[in-house]
């Protein structure tokens, strides 16, 4: 009796010591996501521009996006500016902290640290009332050209959906401080529109693209 259940012991000992051998000889399957993700930003077709961005993810919960833009128009119907040229440039650090799926990495909420530069120059029409009599003026029309520059940061929240396996709608709000610097012949800082001044600025995105 005492050696079978000494048999019985020892093959109880094997089979165990199988199974642990083959249980960690398993490999894991690899989470396989795709890297880059290349966008378009149909809302800047708005204020004449054109803005795109290309994101690469450096680890499973980090990203590196960068979103570049240009803007030329003759004569803008919003803010009534002439020959505008314009220049954009922003840098993201993205932070996924939450993955919805964990096959799909590109795909869920994410906060992000930013810094932005932009340049536009542009030309605009000042008329100015003249007064040449008690109750008569002349209208003295000037055009004046004018450059400005802009440099912001701050953070963002957002949230990447993928679909379709390769579709990405992208969209973030946040906000941070900014610092503009207005050049014109004459220091006419009264030119300075909001989307260039000094302070607190909304920094708001939406883009669909693709991801490979």
């Amino acid at each position: 009796m005492k050696k079978q259940l000494l048999i019985l012991v020892l093959l109880f000992s094997i089979h165990s010591i199988y199974a642990q051998n083959s249980t960690d000889s398993v490999v894991k399957p690899k989470i396989e996501y795709r890297k880059n993700i290349f966008s378009f930003y149909p809302l800047g077709l708005i204020g004449n521009s054109l803005l795109v961005s290309f994101e690469r993810r450096i680890t499973t919960e980090n990203a590196l996006r960068g979103v570049f833009g240009f803007g030329s128009a003759e004569n803008t119907s919003i803010s009534n500016l002439n020959n505008l040229l314009e220049l954009y440039g922003e840098i993201q650090f993205r932070i996924y902290p939450i993955q919805l799926k964990k096959d799909k990495l590109n795909y869920g909420f994410f906060v992000a640290p930013y810094f932005l530069a932009k340049h536009r120059s542009f030309s605009r029409e000042v008329i100015t009332n003249i007064p040449t009599g008690q109750f008569t003026y002349i209208d003295k029309r000037e055009t004046i050209n004018t450059a400005q520059s802009a440099i912001s940061g701050g953070v963002v929240v957002g949230y990447n959906y993928i679909f379709l396996e390769r579709i990405s709608l992208d969209f973030y709000l946040g906000g941070g401080m900014m610092y503009s610097d207005v050049k014109t012949p004459d220091d006419v800082r009264d030119l300075t529109i909001n989307e260039y001044s000094n302070g607190v600025k909304l920094q708001i995105g939406l883009s669909v693209g693709i991801s490979f």
